[in-house]
Formats: structure tokens, C-alpha cells, sequence
């Protein structure tokens, strides 16, 4: 009588692993599917407002505003002004571009974003070397990720090859690098 007893509670405490496994599983996948629908059922942000904090050092503020088209497409304008160095002069700077955002993966508050950038950087003076500081038309195309959490605060990288043409004779090819944070809403 006694193995039979004790070959029913280890029969027991076999079932009650798997039922343990189990439930942890079936909570586990719960609380990770009640953001998503608490996230679908809020109301979706359409705005991003970024500056770029590496520009800053220059000084260059540089300002950047995108709306969301489509849950997955988004168009963004950038404004920007200040000044750069070059041999202990200072060259007074304003920008304006634009880009278009196509998040592959996720959605325009967090997701893997492909996208292009168009954009002209005018500077006050003669430069040395112009294309190194972006100066003149510029074209290309970049991968990024952006990320805006619940409260609002937003985080957005890209990197990407970019054409900067600052005359008919000076063309160069660049990096787009861009990080920017700022409020989305």
C-alpha cells in the first residue's frame, strides 16, 4: 500500500510540474498580449518633434517634425540654424530637408524604419572644405530605429550613405548619421 501511495504522489507531483509549466506559459503569453491590445485600443500618436543633441556641439539646432501618414509611413521636415567652425572662423549655417519613413517592422512609435532623405545645408562664407560639413544639396538613403514609450519620450537613430553635392566640381559621398530625442504625441 505504501509504493502505491507514494507511486501516486510522485504521479501527482509530475502533473502538478506540467500544470505549473503550463500556466506559466499561458501567463506569460497573457501579460505580454495585454500591452498590445492596451496599445491598439489607445489613441495612436501622429507626431514626433525631435532635435538632434550631437548638432548641438557645432552650435546647430536642428529640429525635426514627422507625421504619421499610415501606421507604417511617415514623412518628417527638417529645419535647422547656426554656426560652424572652419580655421577659427566661425560660418553662419541653415538647413532645410525632409525625409519619407517606411517602419518594415513595427509602427511609427517603435519599429526598423527604412527611408529616404533629401536636403540642403547653406552656409554664409567660403568654406575649405564644404562637403565635409554637409553643405549643399543632399540625397540618400538610411536604415533607423525609433522608439516612443508610453509617457511620450522619443528615440531616433539612423545611418545611411548620403550624395552632398556643394558645387558642379565638389561631390563627395558621406554618412547620413543622424540621433535624435524629442516628444512624441
Amino acid at each position: 500500500m505504501r509504493e502505491g501511495a507514494r507511486g501516486w504522489a510522485d504521479h501527482m507531483k509530475a502533473n502538478l510540474s506540467r500544470t505549473s509549466a503550463s500556466l506559466a506559459v499561458v501567463l506569460a503569453l497573457g501579460a505580454l498580449s495585454v500591452p498590445a491590445r492596451a496599445e491598439a485600443q489607445a489613441q495612436p500618436r501622429k507626431t514626433s518633434i525631435t532635435i538632434s543633441p550631437i548638432q548641438l556641439f557645432n552650435p546647430i539646432l536642428e529640429i525635426t517634425g514627422e507625421r504619421r501618414l499610415a501606421n507604417k509611413i511617415g514623412i518628417a521636415a527638417i529645419v535647422g540654424g547656426g554656426s560652424v567652425s572652419e580655421e577659427d572662423k566661425r560660418h553662419g549655417v541653415w538647413e532645410v530637408g525632409g525625409q519619407f519613413r517606411c517602419y518594415l517592422f513595427g509602427s511609427f512609435t517603435r519599429g526598423l524604419m527604412l527611408g529616404a532623405h533629401v536636403g540642403y545645408l547653406h552656409a554664409a562664407g567660403q568654406l575649405e572644405s564644404p562637403t565635409s560639413y554637409y553643405v549643399g544639396t543632399q540625397a540618400g538613403a538610411f536604415v533607423g530605429y525609433k522608439i516612443a514609450i508610453k509617457a511620450g519620450f522619443t528615440f531616433d537613430v539612423q545611418l545611411g550613405p548620403m550624395y552632398v553635392r556643394a558645387s558642379t566640381t565638389n561631390t563627395e559621398m558621406q554618412t547620413l548619421a543622424n540621433l535624435r530625442i524629442g516628444w512624441s504625441f
